[in-house]
């Protein structure tokens, strides 16, 4: 793992979302895990400025999210669903099928675990952004 330092929150945010943005340009079709949170904010909001000024395209990248409240439909103010949507989906015109969140109001978890454990394998096998080595 690279450790990579920043003096304060903007320039973390900034130097982690010029490397997503510029791993993105160069892999257009990659896979990104995403957090939610107050932390990626910023960073989020960075790259929405990426996309209007230098228009990086989201439109073959997938994203696969951590968790999601269980009970709590998508479309509740509290989801991680809303919270990506307003936080970065809505202003990159990412396609909303290539957006992948666990669903919280799934009857079977195991079920749901295993179904998003696929589709994150087959993600990951197919060019899963590891930021791990950034």
């Amino acid at each position: 793992m690279k450790l990579v330092e920043a003096p304060d929150y903007m320039s973390m945010s900034k130097q982690a979302a010029d490397y997503i943005a510029t791993r993105v340009r160069e892999e257009p079709t990659m896979t990104l895990g995403l957090a939610t949170g107050g932390t990626p904010l910023q960073t989020y909001r960075y790259l929405i400025q990426d996309y209007e000024n230098k228009e990086t395209s989201y439109q073959h990248v997938q994203t696969f999210n951590l968790d999601e409240y269980l009970g709590l439909h998508k479309s509740h103010h509290n989801s991680y669903y809303t919270y990506m949507k307003q936080n970065l989906f809505d202003h990159i015109h990412i396609p909303p099928s290539h957006t992948h969140i666990p669903n919280g109001m799934c009857t079977d978890v195991a079920q749901e675990c295993e179904m998003y454990e696929k589709k994150l394998g087959s993600s990951w096998r197919n060019g899963f952004a590891d930021l791990r080595h950034w």
